[in-house]
């Protein structure tokens, strides 16, 4: 992995989340707070995939929280 990838991936751990790599090479992140795990490439192509790999992992983490809070009655039903 290059430089910037290893520095990322440091970062994402600090934060929580545990990083595999999955046989096919990609890499497979998962947090205690997250709905469902977030998948991407190994190798990210320029900065914007950063930038879509951290919108997700927050749409996951927000997943859960929406999951566990209490949805409002239906009136009525």
């Amino acid at each position: 992995m290059p430089d910037s990838t290893q520095k990322m991936m440091r970062n994402i751990r600090a934060l929580g989340w545990a990083v595999r790599v999955t046989n096919g090479g990609h890499l497979k992140l998962t947090h205690p707070a997250s709905a469902y795990p977030v998948f991407t490439g190994a190798s990210p192509s320029d900065f914007r995939s950063w930038q879509a790999l951290l919108s997700e992992m927050k749409k996951a983490i927000r997943g859960m929280h929406a999951s566990t809070e209490e949805r409002p009655s239906r009136g009525g039903r």
